[in-house]
């Protein structure tokens, strides 16, 4: 594994720029001349990859429920419409919310209202995947009383999270381990699983 490795993870380049001071300030290594060439020229590339991820804007991340959700300009969100007489009644929109998350003025061909809950939402243009930081906000709903606890919606939810997670190994996705992994946790929370 390369030093190099990994260079988009701020904690990683860290480490190993603490590494390589660590290494240059050894006195053992004093005499060596192209240990010090060498140390110093990984030492500057780090810091400019130090300087250049600190700099970048913060990633956007998904966050459970509703709270904090933009009312000015649509998000993505997993949204749940009890009786949506769509095939699911979970589905990712893209859409504008009111600030209880209850509506949702979903954007295609036209604007209309969907009425339900927003479980988790991500500020981002663009169709976000299904990723471990998006289950895991599904799951922290599951868990969270003031979340998606409304006429036992929340196992409705906690079946789609499991489909999609059984989707994510189908499909070969490279984190699917991860993703199953994170999907059954939501088997830990306690709620009414019962479907009469």
């Amino acid at each position: 594994m390369s030093v190099f490795d990994d260079m988009d993870n701020l904690a990683q380049v860290q480490a190993h720029l603490a590494h390589w001071r660590d290494q240059l300030a050894d006195d053992r290594r004093k005499d060596d001349f192209l240990f010090g060439v060498q140390a110093k020229g990984i030492i500057a590339t780090l810091e400019r990859k130090e300087a250049e991820l600190q700099a970048a804007p913060a990633k956007p991340n998904w966050q459970s429920g509703h709270q904090g959700i933009p009312t000015d300009r649509p998000v993505w969100a997993i949204f749940f419409e009890s009786g949506s007489g769509e095939d699911e009644d979970v589905m990712l929109l893209r859409g504008v919310s009111d600030e209880d998350g209850e509506v949702f003025t979903v954007q295609h061909k036209g604007d209309w209202d969907r009425y339900g809950h927003v479980v988790c939402w991500i500020d981002v243009e663009e169709r976000p995947p299904f990723s471990v930081e998006a289950v895991d906000a599904i799951v922290a709903a599951l868990a969270n009383q003031s979340g998606i606890h409304w006429g036992c919606a929340d196992h409705i939810v906690e079946d789609w999270l499991h489909r999609e997670a059984l989707r994510a190994v189908v499909d070969g996705n490279r984190d699917a381990p991860a993703i199953a992994a994170a999907a059954l946790k939501s088997r830990e929370i306690r709620f009414s699983r019962y479907y009469g």
